[in-house]
């Protein structure tokens, strides 16, 4: 039974008929770490992986979320909930978005499922959030354009999490195209379509299967340092709101007025800039080999500029460098953790998979899984 038919059956078991089930996707980025905060540019793309919700209305103002696979049931009445600080609050947080925009007066049972691995860097996070706002739209008829629903779940993502990220992963949750990734200007809000030819490679992801906590300081400091840099940066430069808009040169000349580690912070986003905008023409030239080296060289950035890898990632993207069978590795995600992105041929998954995971339990004493992540159309209703 998929997953889509599992929770309508436990909504029908628990509350009666059911009105809609909607999905939300999690999403892979190729390259662009970090940037989306600072206005950047970001390449990811929708994964079929997924998060599912069977939604339908209660009696009066009660509401009622089942998170299926953790087995736990929380309540509360419209217009009495707060940051809990847990898994509620992804729903509780893009209710109060949409109670900000609209009138509702009745409440709603939501059961929630889905496939999408847990602190792995694959935005499980972001796509509770859009398939919360397209249950809460469908439920209550109202439309919600795509650019809307995503600044809803970043919002709600601010204010009810606590973690001051960007918008790339509710984007590309809402946004996601088959077979594409998005080159997202986040300074500007838009996309452009980049088709994903990958031949006879695909993407295969390494979970090291180390969880990150996104919402802890490390990743709020970084935010906070790259802000202090662009305000250095300012004092030479007026026009600059962002780290978009200040080039190496830029920040060379107003290094000296700065902190060495706000330095190297700064100096890694216009980089990695640079390197998704170079990803592009690679993908578009059909040139493999130079995207994978890309790749490369942002993990070794984030690793000794921006500091928010892990022994176990370094170790997964060392091992892959070494093995001569992936074009490319780093990283994913918000850092500290989770999961590393590979272009690899589709014959030598199945050996390289054996050698990472030989490797990885001898060093670490834990084993890595795998995910091969194919490409998917964004939020949707079912």
């Amino acid at each position: 039974m998929n997953i889509s038919d599992r929770i309508a059956e436990e909504y029908r078991s628990r509350f009666g008929d059911s009105s809609i089930v909607v999905s939300a996707p999690g999403r892979i980025n190729l390259i662009g770490e970090h940037t989306d905060y600072n206005n950047g540019f970001v390449l990811p793309a929708a994964i079929h992986q997924s998060v599912y919700i069977c939604a339908g209305f209660s009696e009066g103002d009660e509401c009622t979320l089942v998170a299926l696979d953790l087995d736990k049931t929380y309540q509360f009445r419209l217009g009495e909930f707060a940051s809990v600080g847990g898994w509620q609050d992804y729903i509780l947080g893009v209710l109060h978005e949409f109670m900000q925009k609209f009138t509702i007066d009745r409440g709603f049972s939501m059961v929630i499922s889905g496939d999408i691995p847990q602190g792995a860097g694959l935005s499980s996070s972001a796509a509770l959030e859009c398939a919360g706002l397209m249950a809460l739209s469908n439920l209550y008829q109202v439309q919600l354009a795509p650019l809307t629903m995503a600044r809803m779940a970043l919002n709600a993502e601010r204010s009810f999490v606590g973690l001051d990220c960007g918008i790339m992963d509710q984007y590309a949750s809402v946004f996601g195209k088959k077979d594409h990734v998005l080159l997202i200007d986040c300074m500007n809000e838009t996309h452009r379509e980049v088709p994903l030819q990958l031949r006879e490679y695909c993407l295969l992801l390494c979970n090291s299967n180390v969880a990150h906590e996104l919402a802890d300081s490390a990743y709020n400091e970084r935010r906070k340092q790259c802000r202090n840099g662009v305000d250095i940066v300012r004092r030479e430069f007026p026009h600059v709101t962002s780290l978009r808009e200040v080039s190496l040169e830029m920040l060379e000349r107003t290094k000296g007025n700065m902190d060495p580690v706000v330095y190297r912070r700064c100096a890694y986003v216009i980089r990695e800039n640079n390197r998704v905008l170079r990803v592009v023409d690679y993908l578009q030239a059909g040139d493999l080999p130079d995207v994978g080296q890309q790749m490369y060289e942002a993990h070794d950035d984030m690793k000794v500029n921006y500091e928010v890898t892990c022994d176990e990632t370094d170790f997964l993207v060392e091992l892959a460098h070494s093995s001569g069978k992936v074009l490319g590795a780093r990283q994913m995600g918000g850092g500290f953790g989770g999961c590393t992105i590979n272009i690899i041929k589709n014959e030598d998954v199945n050996a390289f998979s054996d050698l990472v995971i030989s490797e990885y339990v001898k060093k670490f004493g834990k084993t890595p899984t795998f995910i091969t992540a194919e490409t998917t159309d964004g939020t949707r209703e079912l």
